[in-house]
């Protein structure tokens, strides 16, 4: 191989160099940190352990356990834990840390980006090291260095070899068995496992390591938190009395998103993240037969999801007005320019067909990701204004990720509180039924990826998509920045 195509590689495996600084603090004082972790975070990192932290610390060293695994609500500093103890473990240990998570993103922004980084520039230049997006290396260390990569192939995990290896593993509860075999066949000798999570559901590989008895396990609650055992903002964007409340009220105290979210353990039954009860969807079933609420005055939305696999997939319109929806138009194409003219010959007969009622004008809008945005240019083209739909936009409110989790979450308060009307239609239940959520690292209400929903059906849920962009498109607030009518 070629030095051009090995730095190449190279390059890919652990990013590209966001920042080099030189330090203060020699490898022999930092050796002096051995077996003294909190003094290392106070001395060397700028910060002080919480309560919850310093105890999980306590039982690893003191038990001698080579993997632990630390469950608990959101906000709590899991994350800022397993960062601090793998720069800890690279640089006082001279241990090679292996930072993993399910998902590119948890990865590379929270691990790297936002903790290991923030870590390193707290030490004010304490520390001599080489930051890359996936990787710090420490210049003068034989072993101690971080790599960091998803958790989506365990063959990942081989050929990384030290004398100490520790990984450190996020959102544990996202990660399949194979993975944590492939972490205990990776650490060897004295080193660590430590996995950290949210324990969202009684399943999956992360639930039965915890109750297996092989695993150091901790729980943290909310209520032991800094933030609430003073009553004040001790560390910003921990949880505070006031939130642990609007989660009490709005879900009970008894829920499985409460136990688990704010008391940190594993909800007695059920999931927390499963977004629709079929109760609720055979509801607005039942309110559809007995005859759906036409509003004259209201504007009439025709939604069109875009098939991206066209063998399993469909391209589907639904048809609505505010918190009801009349209709599903669906097909297989893979001919852009047919889904245009079936969209846009769809569009005239509902408003031809709805001028003996009356409505407030119709309104197109097309989900823009991928190939959606080449039926939005061929619509546009002819003249058409049709409104784009971008489901990773920001969210109106700070407690959803972004503006798909807040659809998606009004769908669901609609359908709980029997305000929304459905068409009775079993692969639109299918859909709603296997959408789920959970809570990002920042408390923000998150729906799962489609793809891993796309994984669970095997296909797109192509009406369930439809349904919340119609039903969004709808509301009153968007008319202003996101309607015209259509002429």
């Amino acid at each position: 191989m070629t030095t051009a195509r090995s730095l190449d590689r190279l390059a890919e495996q652990i990013g590209e160099l966001q920042e080099r600084r030189g330090g203060s603090v020699s490898w022999e004082e930092l050796r002096g940190f051995r077996g003294r972790f909190p003094e290392f975070c106070r001395e060397i990192l700028d910060f002080d352990l919480t309560p919850q932290q310093a105890k999980a610390w306590k039982a690893i060293q003191s038990s001698g356990a080579s993997q632990a695994l630390v469950m608990g609500g959101n906000g709590l500093g899991k994350d800022r834990l397993a960062s601090a103890i793998a720069i800890y473990e690279a640089v006082v240990n001279d241990s090679l840390s292996i930072l993993t998570g399910p998902t590119e993103r948890q990865v590379r922004e929270v691990l790297m980006r936002r903790e290991v980084a923030g870590h390193l520039r707290r030490a004010r230049g304490k520390i001599a090291y080489e930051l890359f997006s996936l990787a710090v290396r420490f210049p003068g260390l034989e072993h101690g260095e971080i790599l960091a990569f998803t958790a989506a192939d365990p063959d990942r995990f081989t050929g990384h070899h030290a004398p100490r290896v520790c990984v450190f593993i996020t959102e544990a509860q996202g990660i399949p068995l194979e993975i944590f075999q492939a972490a205990q066949k990776c650490k060897v000798g004295s080193g660590l496992i430590l996995a950290v999570g949210n324990p969202n559901r009684a399943e999956g590989a992360a639930y039965v390591a915890f109750r297996s008895g092989a695993w150091l396990t901790d729980n943290w609650s909310a209520f032991d938190h800094p933030n609430l055992l003073e009553g004040r903002e001790v560390i910003p964007g921990g949880p505070t009395r006031e939130w642990v409340q609007e989660m009490a009220d709005e879900y009970g105290e008894d829920s499985a998103f409460y136990v688990s979210a704010v008391l940190g353990q594993w909800p007695a039954e059920g999931s927390v993240d499963a977004l629709i009860q079929r109760s609720w969807i055979d509801a607005a079933f039942e309110r559809f037969k007995k005859g759906p609420n036409y509003r004259p005055r209201e504007p009439l939305v025709l939604s069109l999801d875009v098939a991206r696999s066209f063998d399993r997939d469909e391209s589907v319109v639904a048809v609505a007005q505010p918190g009801t929806v009349f209709a599903f138009h669906s097909w297989r194409s893979r001919d852009l320019v047919v889904t245009t003219d079936r969209f846009l010959a769809l569009a005239e007969q509902e408003d031809a067909a709805w001028r003996r009622i009356g409505h407030g004008g119709l309104r197109l809008v097309v989900d823009a990701a991928g190939i959606g945005s080449g039926v939005v240019d061929m619509a546009r083209n002819r003249g058409e204004w049709v409104a784009e739909y971008w489901g990773w936009n920001p969210s109106r409110e700070r407690r959803f990720a972004n503006r798909r989790a807040e659809d998606y979450w009004r769908l669901r308060s609609g359908l709980e509180l029997d305000k929304t009307t459905l068409p009775p239609d079993e692969t639109l239940a299918e859909d709603l039924l296997a959408m789920e959520w959970t809570m990002d690292s920042k408390g923000q209400i998150l729906m799962l990826a489609k793809d891993d929903i796309r994984r669970k059906l095997g296909r797109s849920p192509d009406r369930a998509d439809a349904v919340v962009m119609a039903l969004s498109e709808a509301e009153p607030s968007r008319r202003a920045t996101t309607f015209r009518h259509r002429v």
